[in-house]
């Protein structure tokens, strides 16, 4: 994935996981909550393996 589109896809989990913590009171042990914080954790390392990818292109 391009790292703009990677940008977006960051900004809208947080966005959900947002709205997840305040649904669930801060609760992170919350099954909704870790699913979510795994993609976007998984989101994260992908854009930064973009970032460093086109790094090494250079």
């Amino acid at each position: 994935m391009e790292g703009d589109h990677l940008i977006h896809e960051i900004k809208t989990k947080q966005e959900e996981l947002n709205n997840i913590l305040l649904l669930t009171c801060f609760n992170f042990s919350d099954q909704k909550v870790q699913q979510l914080n795994k993609e976007l954790d998984n989101l994260i390392l992908q854009y930064l393996q973009c970032m460093m990818d086109k790094k090494t292109d250079i």
